[in-house]
């Protein structure tokens, strides 16, 4: 799979271990990465620059990874637009085990429920038959108790 990664770069002094870390990690498992962090910083390139850049190199990818700080970041956030308007895999960055590195990320339209916390997607039959009132796997509350 062609994965583009998105997080937080800007005011992270420590962007460019984080992303290669998971580029790393991707690659270990087969993936091509698009990795925004390996650019330079040249002060004459301004930050609509670099989002064009990474634009263009989110456009060749089959899918997007969310790095945890994501949200944070005002780039990652416009990312995760164009992800869905290019209709890509989208995934969260998980951390626990290797079987979790990519968790899909669930946007609010889906049928199914979705964890606010770790925003893993479940059915509802883990709420309806189950009952259950907390996500199985970061044990964030899920639907009303």
């Amino acid at each position: 799979m062609k994965i583009y990664l998105a997080g937080k770069i800007t005011g992270d002094p420590n962007y460019r271990e984080k992303f290669s870390e998971v580029a790393e990690a991707l690659r270990w498992r087969g993936d091509s990465v698009m990795n925004p962090a390996c650019l330079s910083e040249d002060k004459e390139f301004s930050w609509d620059d670099y989002m064009a850049v990474a634009s263009a190199m989110q456009q060749v990818c089959d899918a997007t990874v969310l790095l945890p700080d994501w949200q944070d970041s005002r780039g990652a956030r416009i990312e995760l637009q164009t992800a869905e308007s290019l209709g890509h895999k989208i995934y969260l960055w998980g951390t626990k085990t290797t079987e979790d590195l990519l968790i899909p990320f669930v946007t609010e339209e889906t049928p199914f429920g979705r964890c606010p916390g770790c925003r893993r997607e479940f059915n509802s039959e883990i709420i309806n038959e189950y009952e259950a009132r907390f996500c199985p796997w970061c044990g964030e509350k899920i639907g009303s108790v």
